[in-house]
Parts: C-alpha cells; sequence; structure tokens
C-alpha cells in the first residue's frame, strides 16, 4: 500500500496490495488520474473491504484534495470521496490518517492550508458510511500545526496528536486535541522544551 510509478497510468498513482499470510502477492490495484494520487492510511471495513485515505491532485477542486476510496474485499473500487478547497492560491488538503467510527461512519484527520488560522492547521472531517460529509472543523493558532493521527475516544468525541508552532515552549511543540462527538474543541494541550518536539501518534489509556 502507498504509491506506484511503474504502471504508467499517472505521474503518481495509489496502489492497494493484497499478500497471503507469507507475503506473496494475491492481487495488485491501482487507482488514480492523470495527476498525482498518493495513499497514507489503510484499513480494512467490516465487509471485509478496504478504506483509503490520502490525497489527489488528479480530482477535486484543484491542488492537493484529501482522497478517500473504498473497494471491497477483491479491491474492486465501490466509491471515491474528495474533500477540500480551490488551490489558486496555493493552497492544500493532505489526508494523514482515518478510522471507521462507532456509527459506521468516516472520520478523516487531514492537514489544511485552505482554511482555518494560520499555514497549515489540523481539519478533522466526520462522514457517513458512504463518505458524504456531516462536518469539518479545524484546529490551530496564527503558526503552523500539523497533525499525524486521530482517534475516536470512549465518549464518541475525538482526539488529534501532531506538532504545533503556534503554542507551547520552543520552536516546535507536540499538540494534543480534544473535542466531542461533533467535532467541537474542548481542550488542546502541547507539551516539549524550547527546541524541537514533534508528536506522531496517541491512543487512549484505560484510566
Amino acid at each position: 500500500f502507498g504509491f506506484f510509478v511503474s504502471l504508467g497510468l499517472g505521474t503518481e498513482y495509489v496502489a492497494l496490495v493484497k499478500t497471503d499470510a507469507n507475503g506473496n502477492t494475491q492481487w495488485i490495484k491501482a487507482f488514480g488520474g492523470a495527476g498525482s494520487d498518493w495513499g497514507d492510511y489503510v484499513e480494512q471495513t467490516n465487509d471485509g473491504g478496504y478504506k483509503v485515505v490520502g490525497y489527489t491532485t488528479g480530482f477535486g477542486a484543484g491542488g492537493y484534495d484529501i482522497y478517500v476510496l473504498k473497494v471491497d474485499a477483491a479491491g474492486n473500487l465501490q466509491w471515491t470521496k474528495t474533500y477540500g478547497g480551490a488551490a489558486a492560491d496555493g493552497s492544500s488538503q493532505w489526508g494523514i490518517s482515518g478510522k471507521t467510527t462507532s456509527d459506521n461512519g468516516f472520520m478523516i484527520c487531514a492537514n489544511t492550508s485552505s482554511y482555518g488560522a494560520g499555514s497549515n492547521d489540523y481539519l478533522l472531517i466526520k462522514t457517513d458510511s458512504t463518505g458524504g460529509l456531516i462536518w469539518a472543523n479545524t484546529y490551530g493558532g496564527a503558526a503552523d500545526d500539523q497533525p499525524r493521527f486521530a482517534l475516536e475516544t470512549k465518549d464518541h468525541g475525538f482526539s488529534i496528536f501532531g506538532f504545533t508552532t503556534s503554542f507551547g515552549a520552543g520552536d516546535l511543540d507536540a499538540y494534543l486535541i480534544k473535542t466531542d462527538s461533533l467535532g467541537n474543541h474542548q481542550w488542546s494541550k502541547a507539551y516539549g522544551g524550547p527546541a524541537y518536539d514533534k508528536g506522531s501518534m496517541a491512543r487512549e489509556a484505560p484510566d
């Protein structure tokens, strides 16, 4: 899973590879258009298929847009969705991760420079089971804030983890945001010292 350039479909395109337990290839599927299409995250869905989150320049509103694909268990495309704004100012949206939610919808964690308060901001998108947009919220300050991981919490809210230059004690700090089930900001914390501190992943502890 990731991106390929070798099959000639575009500049780069999403590739999904299924193997057996010994790593032998069972099938390879490629998805994309004339531009660049990249996969950053994949999960298996309850029906045995897969959802992929990444970015595209071949589809969407322009520039880089979030790209979500749903395939069946054999890798056959069922639907695709793009999310993002126009790119006349060079703005972009990059899909980082995603997760099926407790209501069988989908949560997408992304970076955006089209919306929000700064050069880059956290973007959290909630969709229904077929990728239809329910809500989208941005989080961050006047500088650079970029997410790396998000999860649904036990109270059906969301937690987003990454890094910030808008808040904290130094040049770059780890940055954790907690929202309610509708994506409304509940609290946020920055962690780090005066130099370079970067968050990559978070988990909810039993307590």
